[in-house]
């Protein structure tokens, strides 16, 4: 149709989700979008993403004004028991994009230690050394991995610091959570007096 596709490949558009055609819309796995993270435009195949950018577009659409502000490519799996997700970059990843990067890995427990049942949480973070800003998490375990990977995405969209997640109000019940939260530990891990 003659739209500018960018650098990925896809269907280059602005925050309105315009393309470089008046008066054409595009949204979805055809488009790219900007990392949250890194600011550059990215490709992020995923539905949530694509749901959000054509909810955008057909607002704007209609003569509405909303804008898009990207995302962090926050996604999460299921591989038979074990739960496996990702937001933001990975430590590779921001070392390419080069930033000068800081990480945590920690194996924590999903809740009190004295609650049976409970299982590990493999996490690990990563921040900007000098500015502290969180870039990125990977976690997975047998549960509760989602919520922590929401936390994490809510943080990257805000531009949480490693203190800022340090002192984050999470929740604490024996059977669903540990005083300490994984997130928590791997702030502290990170140096939150810094």
């Amino acid at each position: 149709a003659g739209v500018k596709t960018g650098e990925t490949g896809a269907i280059e558009v602005d925050e309105h989700m315009r393309t470089s055609i008046e008066d054409i819309y595009a949204a979805g796995d055809c488009c790219e979008t900007r990392n949250l993270v890194t600011g550059k435009r990215s490709y992020m195949p995923l539905a949530t993403i694509a749901n959000k950018m054509g909810y955008v577009a057909g607002v704007n659409i209609a003569g509405g004004n909303l804008r898009f502000p990207g995302a962090a490519g926050t996604r999460i799996t299921k591989f038979h028991e074990v739960q496996i997700g990702r937001t933001g970059l990975s430590e590779r990843e921001a070392l390419e994009e080069g930033f000068e990067v800081q990480s945590a890995f920690i194996k924590a427990p999903s809740r009190a230690k004295y609650y049976p049942d409970g299982r590990s949480i493999y996490l690990k973070l990563i921040c900007e050394r000098d500015s502290r800003r969180i870039l990125g998490a990977q976690i997975s375990g047998f549960e509760s991995v989602l919520a922590r990977l929401n936390s994490v995405a809510v943080a990257l969209s805000a531009r949480f610091t490693v203190r800022d997640l340090f002192f984050a109000d999470f929740p604490y019940a024996p059977p669903l959570s540990t005083v300490w939260d994984p997130l928590v530990i791997a702030s502290r891990r990170l140096g939150i007096e810094k």
